[in-house]
């Protein structure tokens, strides 16, 4: 009974191990027939992707080579534009052809790219989106002058993601196109001229008609000032110490305009000090009343003793060590009493404790008597020869 139940034991765990093992070589059979198949499908769609780049870059270089001569420097945006479409181009049309060589879906490529541009490159699309509408618009060329954001600089370049502006001061800003798209932009240089305002101050006993003809000597001498539209001299309005004046010209808008304002305003001071026409300037004069005059003085007098004090307090603090000698110690030195000069301790303590003569009582009830362990004070051991005597004799007797 037992060895017919191992028998079919055995039979079934056999059975299922080679089921097991023949399921899954058929299925790294299938996978490796299914690899073969496709190796052929990739590798094409790999060539088909490198040679699409190199298409696209001789497709770009060509655009730029045919249409350069037809762009002048002013307008090399238009070039820009167009060898970027061809670039672009070039690239979605080859990528789409390497994809259905390679047998890659493009429902489940597009679907990606889709979910990428609405998250991830959000910001990508729209500054490349920004930068062609700029190319398109011509709101600006390279070269120009422009001030966004508080940055005002030299247009270097204008990039897919940005434009590149070189400041005056010569660092290189990177502005985001989307930045620029959605901001107010002042361009300096795209108009061929520009008018520049340099202020001119001079005082109320001036002669303005005389001050006028100065300044406009100066303007028409300096060769970077176009003649028309006709340099101005123009007042504008009267100051506080001073006539307001305006010297109004025009100058190219690439011609260092910077410079050329810098260079008036240096002229038109040497030609104002030359001809003995005063420039004013604020002179602030403070008056004040008696009575203020006089609470300043007492207060200057107060300060001023102030002062003193601390100076003598600081001269003092300086000479008391010299001055706080120490003083000398006193030393008691036992005044030598003989054995028969000496008081007993009971006579010691009568002597103590008897009261001072003349002392006030209150003193004599305050001091506590004490008694002494040393030795008698002189006056106390001085007695007289009678009572030394007196008190031989009677020891004697006894």
């Amino acid at each position: 009974m037992f060895n017919r139940l191992y028998l079919a034991a055995s039979t079934l765990t056999t059975s299922a191990g080679e089921d097991v093992k023949q399921g899954l070589t058929d299925k790294v059979a299938s996978f490796i027939d299914f690899v073969i198949g496709q190796v052929p499908g990739w590798i094409a769609g790999f060539i088909a992707f490198i040679l699409t780049i190199g298409l696209a870059k001789m497709a770009k270089a060509a655009v730029e080579a045919r249409i350069s001569d037809k762009v002048d420097e002013e307008h090399q945006e238009i070039l820009i534009l167009a060898g970027r479409v061809t670039y672009f181009g070039v690239m979605v049309v080859g990528i789409t052809v390497a994809l259905k060589i390679a047998g890659i879906d493009l429902t489940t490529i597009l679907a990606a790219v889709a979910f990428g541009v609405g998250f991830a490159l959000q910001d990508l699309i729209m500054n490349f989106l920004a930068g062609v509408m700029i190319l398109v618009s011509r709101q600006f060329a390279i070269g120009d002058f422009i001030r966004v954001n508080g940055t005002l600089g030299k247009v270097v370049e204008i990039q897919t993601r940005a434009t590149i502006l070189k400041a005056i001061d010569g660092t290189k800003v990177i502005v985001p196109n989307a930045v620029i798209f959605r901001n107010q932009v002042t361009s300096l240089t795209t108009n061929p001229t520009r008018r520049i305002t340099v202020p001119l101050y001079v005082s109320y006993d001036t002669d303005i008609t005389y001050a006028t003809k100065i300044a406009l000597d100066v303007l028409r001498q300096h060769p970077k000032i176009l003649k028309k539209p006709t340099p101005s001299i123009i007042t504008v309005g009267y100051g506080d110490s001073c006539i307001e004046m305006a010297a109004r010209f025009w100058v190219g808008s690439r011609n260092g305009w910077f410079k050329v304002r810098s260079e008036i305003t240096q002229q038109m001071l040497e030609a104002f000090n030359a001809a003995g026409i005063v420039i004013p300037y604020n002179v602030i004069h403070l008056e004040t009343s008696q009575d203020t005059k006089q609470e300043w003085s007492e207060a200057a007098k107060i300060q001023q003793r102030r002062i003193e004090d601390m100076q003598a307090s600081e001269a003092i603090a300086a000479s008391a060590p010299a001055m706080m000698a120490p003083a000398p110690q006193l030393t008691l030195q036992p005044v030598p009493v003989s054995p028969e000069l000496a008081l007993q301790p009971a006579e010691a303590q009568v002597l103590v404790e008897a009261p001072i003569a003349g002392a006030p009582q209150a003193a004599q009830e305050q001091t506590p008597a004490a008694p002494i362990a040393q030795s008698p004070t002189e006056p106390e051991m001085k007695l007289s020869e009678t009572d030394l005597r007196d008190s031989s004799d009677s020891d004697g007797q006894a």
